[in-house]
């Protein structure tokens, strides 16, 4: 949830006027990849899902391999999978 409440913040400060922080973006995929690593055990589509947005905002070019997924990198999918996992773990 820490990476998904990182990113959404991020997302809503772009759509605020906010320019690109590349520090910024760097520091969602550490979250991103930090979420994937404790959640790898317990649910593999959801570390595969995280594990591509650590790729995804460590080098935007990754995105692009994701479009053929997009179910993989939708955040409201991640937060029901995490509320899911929190309740069912």
């Amino acid at each position: 949830m820490d990476a998904v409440i990182a990113t959404k913040a991020y997302l809503y400060d772009l759509d605020q006027g906010k320019p690109a922080a590349r520090a910024q973006e760097q520091e969602i995929s550490r979250c991103w990849q930090n979420a994937a690593m404790a959640i790898r055990e317990y649910d593999r589509e959801l570390y595969q899902s995280a594990e591509l947005k650590a790729l995804g905002w460590a080098d935007p070019r990754e995105w692009r391999r994701a479009e053929a997924r997009p179910w993989a990198i939708q955040l409201d999918a991640i937060i029901d999978q995490c509320h899911w996992l929190q309740e069912h773990g």
